[in-house]
C-alpha cells in the first residue's frame, strides 16, 4: 500500500518546518499550511489520510477545524492528530477528542514518539479504508438476500427470528421490524410446529418439505421450504437458515392436472402431455434451487463460523486482547465477509449469464499481456505455490475481444485447476494463435472428471463427485461455458479419471485491431 499523504496545519514556521522535514524523511508526502481556510481547501480536494493538527491557529479555532475536517471525511474518513503544547495543560483533550481527533502529540515533538505515532495512525487510517471496503461488501451481500425472489429467514436454536428478507415478510403480510425477536412458529400451523420442535434438535442438510403457512391475517398458502442448520468448527448447530417458496401456483397446477386426468384421460393426451412437460422443466428449475441452496449451506457454513466465533471471542475477551489479538480477529472478520462476497459475485454474475443481460463488448486487446497479468494474480492467491507453465504458439497481434468475459473464462480456468491439482504436480496454459481462432488451454493434473459427470459438468451449481468435499460453488465452468458462446466461440474438455483434465476453449477471430 502507497504512503499516505499527510496534511500539516502549523502556524509557527519553525515548527512546520522542522515537522515537514521530519515526516519526509519517514516517507511520507506532506502538504503544510499555516493557517486553517487554505489548509481546509486543500483537504476538499484532496486525499488526506493522515492531519496533524496544531489545536491554536492564528484564522480559526482548532476544534472548529477539526470538527470540519470530520464532517468533511464522512466517505474516507482520516486519522487527526493534534498537537498541542504540554504548558498548555491536558484539561481541553477531552474536547479535542469528542470534536473528533484521533490522538494527541505534545509539545515538543520527539521525532522518535513521532514515528511511533505515524505509524500507529497509518495502520488506522488503512484499517479504516478496509472498513469501508468491507461494508460495501456487506451492502451487496445484503441487496442480493434482500432482492431474491425467495423468502430467508434466519433464526437461532429456540426458533427466534433473527432476519427475514423483505420477500419473506411480504408473504406473510408483515413487515421485517414486526418478526425480527419473535418466534418461527408464528408462519406455521399446530402440526407444523410440532415437527419444527423435533427436527431443530439435531443437524439438519437440505431438509425439504412442504407445509401451509399461515398469514398475519390468518389465511393460509401452501409453501416448499428447505432448511439447513449452520454449524460450528465441532459440528454443533448454531442456527438455521430456511428459503420458502409460495407453491399456491404450483399446486393450483397440479390440482388441474388431476382432475383433467380423471375427466379428459386419452381425449386430453396431447394437452397432459404438454403439462408434464412443463412439470419437468419446473422440476428441473427446482433441482437447480436446491443445488443452490446447498451450496449456499455448504460453503457459507464455514465462513459465518469463523465471524460467529471471532465476534464472540471479541465480545467476551476483547478487552483483555492485545492489539494484535484483536486485529487478527477482525482479519478473520473480514476475510470471512471476503469469501462470501465472492461467491455472491459469482451468484449473481451467474444469473446475468443465464438470463442473457449482458452484452458482447469487444475491445482491442493484448491477449498475451492480458493472460500473463491475470496468471500472476492467480500465483499470488495460489497457497501451494504450483509450477504454472505458460507459452503461446503463433504470432501474437491485438484482437477485438471481450475484456470482461475473457477474464471470465481464464480465471476461472486457471482456478479450478489449481484448486484440484495436487501441490507437487504442474499446470499447464497455453495460447495458440491460428488464422481462424485464438486456442486457450489449461491442463492439470487432478483427479479427473468421470464420464458420467461429463455431460452435466457446465451445468450451474454442478459439482462432480470425486470433488464434492473440495470447496467450491459448482460456477465456475457454467461461467466459462456461457462466456465462450458470447464470443461465438466452443469449448471441449478431456479428462480421465486420476490423469487429469485438459480443457480447450476456440475463440474464432473476428477481426484483427490496429497496432498501437
Amino acid at each position: 500500500m502507497a504512503t499516505p499523504n499527510v496534511l500539516l496545519i502549523e502556524d509557527n514556521l519553525l515548527t512546520q518546518r522542522w515537522l515537514e522535514k521530519t515526516l519526509v524523511d519517514f516517507g511520507y508526502p506532506v502538504s503544510a499550511f499555516a493557517e486553517g481556510k487554505p489548509a481546509l481547501e486543500a483537504y476538499r480536494h484532496n486525499d488526506f489520510p493522515i492531519v496533524l493538527l496544531d489545536l491554536v491557529l492564528p484564522d480559526i479555532d482548532g476544534l472548529a477545524i477539526c470538527r470540519a475536517l470530520r464532517n468533511l471525511s464522512q466517505k474516507s474518513p482520516s486519522v487527526i492528530l493534534v498537537m498541542t503544547a504540554l504548558d498548555e495543560g491536558l484539561d481541553h483533550l477531552p474536547a479535542v477528542l469528542e470534536a473528533g481527533a484521533d490522538d494527541y502529540l505534545a509539545k515538543p515533538i520527539d521525532p522518535n514518539l513521532l514515528k511511533i505515532r505515524m505509524t500507529l495512525a497509518e495502520t488506522h487510517a488503512q484499517i479504516r479504508q478496509k472498513q469501508q471496503e468491507d461494508e460495501a461488501h456487506l451492502q451487496l451481500l445484503k441487496e442480493a438476500i434482500e432482492t431474491i425472489e425467495l423468502g430467508v429467514t434466519i433464526t437461532d436454536l429456540n426458533q427466534t427470528i433473527i432476519y427475514v428478507n423483505p420477500m419473506e415478510a411480504r408473504m406473510h403480510g408483515y413487515t421485517v421490524a414486526e418478526l425480527i425477536g419473535k418466534s418461527a412458529k408464528i408462519f406455521a400451523g399446530p402440526s407444523a410446529v410440532q415437527r419444527s420442535d423435533f427436527e431443530i434438535t439435531k443437524p439438519l442438510s437440505n431438509w425439504r418439505r412442504e407445509s401451509v403457512n399461515v398469514r398475519k391475517d390468518g389465511s393460509t398458502f401452501p409453501v416448499q421450504l428447505i432448511s439447513t442448520t449452520v454449524q460450528n468448527a465441532q459440528g454443533v448447530p448454531i442456527a438455521l437458515i430456511t428459503i420458502s417458496e409460495d407453491i399456491t401456483e404450483r399446486k393450483a397446477t397440479e390440482n388441474a392436472l388431476k382432475t383433467m386426468n380423471d375427466e379428459l384421460e386419452k381425449k386430453v393426451a396431447e394437452r397432459t402431455s404438454d403439462l408434464y412437460d412443463a412439470l419437468k422443466k419446473e422440476q428441473e428449475l427446482h433441482q437447480l434451487k436446491s443445488r443452490f441452496i446447498t451450496m449456499v449451506s455448504h460453503e457459507f457454513r464455514t465462513p459465518l463460523t469463523a465471524i460467529g466465533s471471532s465476534s464472540e471471542l471479541l465480545e467476551s475477551f476483547g478487552d483483555q486482547m492485545s492489539p494484535e489479538q484483536r486485529q487478527k480477529r477482525y482479519d478473520k472478520i473480514r476475510a470471512a465477509i471476503q469469501h462470501m462476497t465472492c461467491m455472491l459475485e459469482d451468484v449473481l454474475n451467474t444469473g446475468r449469464l443465464e438470463a442473457n443481460s449482458i452484452q458482447f463488448n469487444p475491445e482491442p486487446l493484448n491477449l498475451d499481456q492480458f493472460a500473463l497479468d491475470l496468471l500472476q494474480s492467480e500465483r499470488q492467491l495460489d497457497l501451494q505455490k504450483h509450477r504454472i507453465d505458460f507459452h503461446t504458439n503463433g504470432s501474437s497481434r491485438r484482437y477485438w475481444l471481450d475484456k470482461w468475459l475473457l477474464e471470465v473464462i481464464i480465471r476461472n480456468l486457471l482456478s479450478n485447476a489449481i484448486k484440484y491439482t495436487p501441490a507437487d504436480k504442474a499446470i499447464r496454459f497455453t495460447i495458440t494463435y491460428t488464422d481462424e481462432d485464438i486456442r486457450l488451454m489449461v491442463a492439470d493434473e487432478g483427479p479427473g472428471i468421470p464420464e458420467a459427470d461429463q455431460a452435466h459438468i457446465f451445468d450451474p451449481f454442478y459439482r462432480a463427485k470425486p470433488v464434492e468435499n473440495i470447496p467450491g460453488t459448482g460456477l465456475g465452468l457454467f461461467m466459462v461455458h456461457r462466456a465462450v458462446q458470447l464470443h461465438g466461440g466452443t469449448i471441449h474438455l478431456e479428462s480421465n479419471i486420476t490423469q487429469g483434465t485438459v480443457i480447450t476453449v476456440h475463440i474464432p477471430i473476428l477481426y484483427q485491431a490496429k497496432a498501437g
